[in-house]
């Protein structure tokens, strides 16, 4: 069953990798609490990727953390990176951190910490390209390259900060409710920033 359920959900993310690059999926926006879609994705993703619930931690500001944003799309990116935080790290050793925080003057963040294997400098240009992977016999190499197509659709900055041999830190940051109601963001940077020690 496990065999199963893992070729499915591997079809199932080329399928949705191909169609959001051909641009068949609409993003449909409502106000939705981010720490609540994150929980629900964590507890998904614990049965559906086999992650331990003691290897995931989830932090969150006690303030409300609404964003306008299309729930499916956004636990879809959670899941695509919980997934990589995972397959970087061994078994034994696991520690995924979930953070959910406001940004002040910039919005709320969604991060995902791992202490995994790190990402190489070399390397680092590549990840956001499709079937790029570094999770030899591991995934279709689809699933950050969908998470920055979400990011460019929800007008949110994605971030990678990864140091070999310590782990890899991915920050996705939502204009707030606020500020999308109040004033539309601007961003004058590129929607990738990638950072290396």
């Amino acid at each position: 069953m496990r065999k199963i359920t893992e070729a499915a959900y591997r079809a199932k993310e080329i399928i949705d990798g191909l169609m959001s690059f051909a641009g068949g999926h609409a993003t449909h926006v409502l106000p939705i609490d981010l720490k609540a879609v994150a929980e629900e994705t964590v507890s998904v993703a614990e049965g559906l990727l086999w992650i331990p619930s003691r290897q995931i931690e989830i932090t969150a500001d006690s303030r409300p953390m609404t964003i306008l944003g299309d729930p499916h799309q956004i636990s879809q990116a959670i899941l695509h990176l919980l997934k990589n935080a995972m397959q970087a790290t061994r078994d034994d050793s696991r520690r995924i951190h979930l953070r959910i925080q406001h940004q002040e003057g910039t919005g709320i963040s969604l991060e995902v910490e791992d202490n995994g294997c790190g990402i190489p400098q070399d390397l680092l240009p590549k990840v956001l390209l499709p079937f790029f992977t570094t999770h030899d016999g591991e995934g279709v190499g689809l699933g950050l390259s969908i998470v920055n197509g979400i990011a460019e659709a929800h007008e949110a900055l994605l971030e990678i900060h990864t140091e070999v041999g310590k782990g890899t830190r991915v920050r996705l940051v939502f204009p707030s409710f606020e500020e999308q109601i109040l004033q539309p963001p601007v961003r004058n940077h590129e929607p990738l920033q990638v950072v290396e020690p």
